[in-house]
């Protein structure tokens, strides 16, 4: 979904008129290899998340998601609340908001039991981080019990991200250590300190 790319004069700008529908396919799939390109396809096939993702994203920023169909093409467009004013989403929007917009869209999306996401906070203000925090306590959860649940793993540095409520949510960290040895569990380290304390 990036604007400014260092190739498009070499090899020409693929998404200039907006996503192909002969494309959708590859789209998918290199949603499926991690890249969130495909948030537009998903919406667009999907209203059930579409209508999640208009509803919180217009919530937050009084903006409406717009996906239009122009010459085969999806366009996607935002319009402000206010004014009225309509622009390319894919090229015209902060990048905060884009980023929001694909989170919210895979965390919503209740295909895959799994979810993993390397540095959800990149181009997040503090604020949204927290939001997005909020939305994903409300998703995360054992599928096996409950099918509108799915397991999240974040991989992140930010204070905003790790927001600790209980020793529930302690529990769930997982750190890694940079001589490269077995990742594991805060409470694991404090039993080995209390140990050397001893």
């Amino acid at each position: 979904m990036e604007q400014i790319n260092p190739l498009r004069e070499f090899m020409g700008d693929y998404f200039a008129n907006g996503l192909a529908k002969g494309h959708f396919d590859r789209l998918r799939q290199a949603g499926l290899r991690g890249s969130g390109i495909d948030t537009f396809v998903l919406l667009e096939e999907r209203m059930d998340l579409r209508v999640q993702v208009e509803a919180t994203l217009s919530h937050l920023f009084d903006r409406k998601i717009i996906l239009d169909w122009d010459s085969g093409n999806l366009v996607a467009r935002a319009v402000l609340g206010k004014t009225g004013a309509a622009y390319r989403l894919d090229r015209e929007e902060c990048h905060g908001i884009k980023e929001l917009l694909v989170l919210l869209t895979h965390l919503y999306n209740d295909q895959h039991d799994y979810l993993i996401i390397d540095e959800p906070e990149l181009n997040l203000h503090p604020q949204y981080q927290a939001f997005f925090m909020q939305e994903v306590r409300k998703v995360a959860g054992d599928f096996r019990k409950d099918k509108k649940k799915k397991i999240i793993f974040l991989v992140t540095h930010s204070p905003f991200v790790l927001d600790f409520r209980s020793v529930e949510d302690v529990k769930s960290v997982i750190s890694f250590k940079l001589d490269f040895s077995v990742s594991r569990h805060i409470f694991e380290f404090d039993s080995e300190v209390t140990a050397r304390v001893s």
